[in-house]
């Protein structure tokens, strides 16, 4: 029995000591210049995809992202036309940024449709240094209770 107290008081002070190290793994505030690059980054994608130039916004997707739209953005000739006529009259704006422990951003984006509609989307972004975009859309963050399951 005694031994079995000491166990539970050695695994409650563990507990205690790894605590606080185990908070000093969550991100860090973005700093200044990371939200200016972002902000500017997807003020360039927003603007692209309100104009539907497809060419620049591929340079802005990756990962997942690029694979998924790949096909639609070089081989559909009509979805410039279509993103133009989606997207006329519409606001993008960046609601919130949270950084992730890999360094990456989780960006909810809010997009206000011309015709009132409003939705937020939730992205993954990931700096990339030397390139044109300097943080790029990995994918779509989505909500756990949409995901699907296969069972």
């Amino acid at each position: 029995m005694r031994a079995n107290c000491i166990h539970m008081a050695l695994v409650l002070l563990l507990c205690a000591v790894y605590q606080p190290a185990l908070w000093g793994q969550t991100a860090t505030a973005p700093s200044d210049s990371q939200l200016r690059e972002l902000h500017a980054s997807f003020n360039r994608l927003f603007q692209a995809m309100k104009d539907g130039d497809v060419v620049v916004i591929e340079q802005y997707f990756s990962g997942q992202m690029s694979s998924e739209y790949k096909t639609l953005l070089e081989q559909n000739q009509d979805y410039p036309a279509f993103l133009r006529n989606f997207y006329k009259g519409a606001s993008f704006s960046i609601a919130s940024v949270t950084p992730t422990p890999e360094g990456d951003m989780i960006v909810d984006v809010a997009i206000q449709l011309g015709g009132g509609s409003r939705s937020i989307t939730r992205l993954d972004a990931k700096r990339f240094d030397g390139a044109p975009a300097k943080w790029k859309v990995m994918g779509m963050v989505k909500n756990p209770r949409t995901i699907t399951h296969n069972r």
